[in-house]
């Protein structure tokens, strides 16, 4: 079982180097593996665990493939990158960077609309002498 403990291990780092996947969808995708070459060696008993492992591997797929069809199903990959340029990576997983950036650009743009309105604008009275 050490064998195949390192050869999923290798697989993970292997998808971490050529995906984009976030570390929870890289742990579902590990997670099916898993119960994949479980099910293998339910299916043929005189099945070795390395080759299950190799079987469930192969019909999985490779990382680019998994990659795009996360990207099809989930949240648009711009967010991530958005977050991680905008220095709130921390806060990627939650979502929060995405609405940060948001909100700032909403609060520009009504201040902006304020200012033309001359609504918000602290200029000074003209005096007449």
């Amino acid at each position: 079982m050490i064998e195949v403990e390192n050869e999923i291990r290798r697989w993970r780092e292997k998808v971490e180097r050529e995906s984009s996947l976030s570390p929870r969808e890289i742990d579902e995708l590990e997670d099916h593996l898993r119960a994949r070459a479980d099910l293998e060696m339910e299916l043929d008993p005189a099945l070795a665990p390395a080759r299950a492992l190799a079987i469930a591997r192969d019909e999985l797929g490779q990382a680019t493939e998994l990659s795009q069809e996360f990207a099809k199903a989930g949240k648009p990959r711009w967010r991530r990158w958005l977050c991680i340029l905008d220095g709130l990576n921390p806060l990627v997983e939650l979502g929060i960077g995405y609405w940060t950036w948001l909100g700032s650009f909403g609060c520009l743009a009504a201040a902006l609309w304020l200012r033309d309105r001359e609504w918000a604008s602290a200029k000074a009275e003209r005096v007449i002498a």
